[in-house]
């Protein structure tokens, strides 16, 4: 056995290279070929041959793309968990000529909802003033958005 650093290069029950039993059961189950039946193959010729270096290297590369593929997905999913834990649990509603703070979940349709300049947009909407929007949270975009009289479409859909 081949040692790389501490993962051992021989593993799932024995089967070398990197997902054989993954690769196993997508074969015979799914009948589907996936990236691990390739990867195990690559890699059980390279032994077969002699060939332990390019195995070894082999198996490094796929575990380095499969530890950023992990990472990408764990920033993926904090980015997320951080847009919406920012969401708003108050709006500000206007009834006749007053302003009242409701609750979201207590908006009803057609509620007119008054978001002030430097504040979040608590719910998606008909704009029916007009204002700039910063989108860059939901769409990465780093110039306001013209919303409503104005025009532009975006988070809001404007038919002011």
């Amino acid at each position: 056995m081949i040692g790389l650093g501490s993962n051992l290069l021989v593993r799932d029950g024995g089967l070398p290279g990197v997902g054989a039993s993954e690769a196993w059961t997508e074969l015979r189950k799914e009948k589907k070929i996936g990236t691990e039946l390739f990867i195990v193959v690559a890699v059980v010729i390279a032994f077969l041959g002699g060939e332990y270096l390019a195995g070894a290297v082999v198996v490094m590369i796929i575990l380095i793309a499969e530890y950023i593929a992990r990472v990408s997905e764990e920033r993926a999913r904090a980015s997320i968990s951080d847009l919406i834990g920012q969401a708003p649990s108050v709006a500000t509603v206007k009834r006749g000529k007053n302003e009242e703070k409701v609750e979201i979940s207590e908006l009803k349709i057609g509620d007119v909802v008054l978001v002030k300049a430097g504040e979040k947009i608590p719910v998606d909407g008909v704009v029916v003033g007009k204002g700039l929007v910063n989108q860059a949270p939901v769409t990465g975009e780093s110039v306001p958005a013209d919303k409503g009289k104005r025009g532009g479409r975006g988070i809001c859909r404007d038919f002011a």
